[in-house]
Formats: structure tokens, C-alpha cells, sequence
């Protein structure tokens, strides 16, 4: 049991976890904050992923013969229970871990880009035609 929840737990964690080098790396690339937007989509797409995961269950239970609101159950219904709660999730498990795997942001890559948006942080921004150059960042003061 205990082996199954810290599985959980990285699998709910991780991606958060991920979520703000993602947003550094934008950050470096274009000069622009979308910080609400990226976790927006993520949040979306977890609750449709979730949405989608309950009606395919619901389609593959009644293709299985399941009938609601009866104790005895036709034996493949206890067969799709039994493909939807191990090896469904697992080759989804497995596609993602494909994906994860390609991850382009590595440790190494991690430490430049807060090098790099340290640099920055020191009074330089990237300009907003994104050609490399840098400029100071305005204040309100600065533009009166």
C-alpha cells in the first residue's frame, strides 16, 4: 500500500514540480511571463484527462454488460473492472514516462537557465523584438 501511494504522490508531484523550470525556460526564450496560462492549460487538461478516464470507464463497464442497480454481474464485467484498474492505467503510465523521458529540460539545461535569468534579474530583460539584445526595465517613474 505504501509503495502504491508514493507512486501516486509522484505522479500528482512531478509534473508540478516540472511545471515552473517550464516556465523560466519561456521566460529566457521569448521575455514574456505566461505563468497563468501555463498553469491554466495544466489544470484543464488534469481535470479533462480525469473526465475522460470516467466516461471511457462508463463505455467500457457497458460494453462489458455491466446493469446498474444489480448485485449479479456478468463475468466479463469483473474482467473490464479488473483491465481498468491495472494494466489501462499502467500503459498509460508507460506512454507518459515515453514523453517524460524526452523531457528537453535537464538538470544541466536547469542550472543555465537560472544562470541565465539571474543575469537578467540584475537589471536586464530581454527587448521585445526577442533578438538577444538586452534593455533596462522601466519603472512607472522612469516613463513620466
Amino acid at each position: 500500500m505504501a509503495i502504491a501511494g508514493s507512486s501516486i504522490s509522484v505522479a500528482y508531484l512531478l509534473p508540478w514540480s516540472m511545471l515552473p523550470d517550464v516556465l523560466d525556460d519561456f521566460l529566457l526564450k521569448t521575455g514574456h511571463r505566461k505563468d497563468a496560462i501555463f498553469y491554466s492549460f495544466y489544470v484543464f487538461f488534469n481535470k479533462f484527462a480525469v473526465g475522460l478516464s470516467v466516461g471511457l470507464s462508463q463505455v467500457a463497464l457497458g460494453l462489458s454488460g455491466y446493469k446498474s442497480q444489480q448485485c449479479d454481474q456478468v463475468p466479463s464485467v469483473g474482467l473490464a473492472l479488473r483491465m481498468l484498474v491495472a494494466p489501462f492505467p499502467i500503459v498509460c503510465l508507460l506512454i507518459g514516462l515515453m514523453f517524460l523521458w524526452r523531457y528537453p529540460i535537464t538538470e544541466e539545461r536547469r542550472k543555465i537557465i537560472k544562470e541565465q535569468l539571474a543575469r537578467q534579474n540584475e537589471g536586464l530583460s530581454p527587448s521585445a523584438d526577442m533578438s538577444g539584445a538586452y534593455v533596462k526595465y522601466e519603472t512607472i517613474e522612469d516613463t513620466c
